[in-house]
């Protein structure tokens, strides 16, 4: 059947369901609450559109057709079909996501994503898990993670991404520092600095590499940590500067602005390419897709609404 056809007739298997419940035109059309030439036009146009005759009188009543028999389990099949996806409509969406992060995005991002699906949908729930983004994608390979937010993007063809956006980098010096008293900051100015930097292993470690490869700086670095607040309050402490994304940080240090390089580093919710998500992490994927942009630009401070 065409797909004209299919528009045309799908709207009058009503009638033709309860012709063949009722077996009378006039009780057919008091069950589904029509006056009875509407329902005798409905039936006469099915037929038309069908190119059979449905049915045919019988006594004082009708009666189906070889061809009306012939359509009827499949009418009442579309029926029932239509009337579950109804339902499931209707039915709040629940199941459990798993999620994994990387450590600073937990502070504000992905707790604004849950909130915005949590409010459409609170009967998902999530399962969370926070760490390096070598082990968010080790949760991700083995399917012990639905999604994961990660920058930068894995470049492994066997993940799919939703592109979020980007946070931006500052530099971070204690108050006593040479440069405290400045508002942007040259990469290239920061050369014989001792760094406070993230552990291999966390994707902002690589992202600031890259940014010090390419301002030709060879980092001597002081310290390695796995949370940004314990590397603010070294860098409090005098014992180096940092790069970061921007934040409401402590009085006690500066965030400078880099102002020579495009500093920033490409957020993005990933999940493995070569299995279909689930009905609630899909959801939550299609939320992430739409509105996360929106969403991160709120969440990151310094980014435009």
């Amino acid at each position: 059947m065409s797909r004209d056809r299919l528009d045309r007739v799908l709207p009058l298997l009503p009638a033709f369901v309860a012709l063949a419940d009722t077996g009378q035109v006039t009780a057919a059309a008091d069950a589904l609450g029509v006056p009875q030439p509407t329902l005798t036009r409905s039936l006469q146009r099915a037929g038309s559109i069908l190119g059979v005759a449905l049915y045919e009188k019988s006594g004082r009543g009708v009666r189906l057709t070889p061809a009306g028999e012939a359509f009827l389990p499949f009418a009442r099949e579309a029926l029932r079909n239509v009337e579950a996806g109804m339902a499931a409509a209707a039915a709040p969406l629940r199941g459990r996501v798993a999620v994994a992060f990387q450590n600073v995005l937990g502070e504000d991002l992905v707790p604004a994503l849950i909130r915005a699906f949590r409010a459409d949908h609170p009967g998902v729930e999530f399962t969370l898990a926070q760490g390096s983004r070598a082990h968010c994608l080790e949760l991700l390979r083995s399917s012990r993670a639905d999604v994961a937010f990660l920058s930068p993007p894995p470049a492994d063809d066997v993940f799919a991404v939703v592109r979020i956006g980007a946070d931006e980098l500052v530099v971070i010096v204690s108050r006593a520092h040479r440069l405290a008293g400045r508002t942007t900051v040259r990469l290239k100015e920061l050369a014989g600095e001792p760094f406070v930097l993230m552990a291999a292993g966390f994707g902002l470690r690589s992202t600031v590499q890259e940014l010090l490869n390419g301002a030709g700086i060879q980092p001597t670095i002081s310290f390695e940590g796995q949370d940004i607040h314990t590397m603010v309050g070294l860098v409090a402490a005098d014992l180096g500067v940092t790069i970061v994304p921007r934040r409401d940080y402590p009085a006690t240090v500066r965030a400078l602005g880099i102002h020579d390089v495009r500093a920033e580093r490409q957020i993005v919710l990933a999940h493995p390419a070569d299995r279909p998500l689930g009905t609630a992490a899909e959801a939550f994927r299609s939320l992430v897709a739409t509105r996360g942009p929106g969403i991160a630009a709120r969440a990151f401070l310094g980014a435009p609404a």
